[in-house]
């Protein structure tokens, strides 16, 4: 991305970088500390980073996950396209807010590498004047098949507030060949078809067995509206679960089932799988990291490379690390010679 462009470009400074009263002064110090990077731009820009935690991943505002090691197409491409990364669909969840293409002073986006989480902050939904969004969308290190977004909601008012929630979902896939899991078989496992919604299928072409491989999704479904009482908070969850048949004998009964554990309790295991998810990367980080004095850019530089490769890959789940990283079919995600020697 072209920050500047003139006839002699200059060195960002930190003030550039991390600029006082525009961005929210809790991610500052991060900032400063080279494992932040901010934006107060609302564009709908393919410029957005990715989450992932080497078992999924998907670049934000992308209604496309990937999983490591499920790919479509035959091994030797000779007839038809060559093999590559199997695009699974997946919903998107969104508030409109009255603001046009930059944010408030104090709001905006960030990409937090430390805690491997993509962060909004916004306010004024649209026929909720004063509410206060903060989201965050993260692949949680100790839960591989899953993929998080939440959004807490706080209405600073003395009246009720209403939000209106937006949602798009994608249900086919040139890759896959799917349908939707049925009504009666979700409420055989106890959950209700209006509050969860599932597909389960295979890719179209095996690689070179001859055996499809399996897959299946499940998601809650948020409501498209969400009330607010005065001067209270309301955090939602709109979670994905993603299990495939390199992994597991019966895809669609375990994702179903580790959803059903999120969801249950008021969501009492969601609400603690961010805190988990940050001790795991502060794990990660401690077991070894660069760190760059004197030069804010560079260091911020070497921070996202290390970011990207560790959301990417995983010891538990040995796949290698192709160019464009886990969240994209850059290079049809193919792992290269030179990556497996290194």
């Amino acid at each position: 991305r072209v920050l500047f462009r003139s006839a002699e470009p200059r060195k960002l400074s930190d003030t550039d970088l991390c600029p006082e009263g525009v961005m929210p002064s809790e991610w500052r110090v991060p900032c400063l500390g080279a494992q932040l990077f901010f934006s107060n731009a609302n564009s709908k820009s393919d410029l957005m980073p990715e989450v992932g935690n080497g078992h999924l991943a998907t670049a934000m505002q992308s209604d496309k996950i990937y999983a490591a090691g499920f790919f479509n197409g035959p091994a030797r491409g000779t007839k038809v396209e060559t093999t590559h990364r199997a695009s699974i669909p997946r919903s998107i969840f969104w508030i409109d807010t009255m603001h046009g293409e930059t944010f408030p002073p104090g709001y905006g986006r960030a990409l937090d590498m430390e805690r491997a989480v993509f962060l909004q902050h916004t306010k004024d939904p649209m026929g909720a004047e004063g509410v206060v969004v903060r989201e965050r969308w993260y692949a949680p290190w100790q839960a591989p098949t899953l993929l998080v977004h939440e959004i807490e909601l706080d209405n600073p008012d003395d009246t009720s507030r209403t939000v209106k929630i937006q949602r798009f979902r994608r249900t086919k896939s040139v890759d896959l060949s799917m349908q939707e899991v049925s009504a009666t078989r979700l409420q055989a496992l106890g959950m209700q078809p209006d509050t969860v919604s599932a597909l389960e299928g295979s890719n179209i072409i095996p690689e070179a067995d001859g055996h499809p491989t399996r897959f299946a999704l499940a998601e809650n479904v948020l409501s498209n509206s969400a009330e607010l009482l005065p001067r209270k908070r309301k955090t939602l969850y709109a979670l994905v679960v993603i299990v495939t048949s390199l992994n597991s004998t019966d895809p669609t009964f375990e994702a179903l089932h580790t959803l059903q554990g999120y969801m249950t309790n008021s969501y009492a295991k969601s609400s603690i799988l961010f805190s988990q998810h940050c001790a795991a990367w502060r794990k990660r980080a401690e077991a070894g990291r660069v760190e760059v004095a004197g030069d804010l850019a560079l260091a911020r530089v070497v921070n996202a490379s290390l970011y990207f490769i560790r959301s990417s890959v995983r010891p538990d789940w040995p796949h290698g690390l192709s160019p464009g990283g886990l969240s994209s079919d850059c290079y049809k995600g193919h792992t290269f010679w030179d990556q497996e020697t290194w």
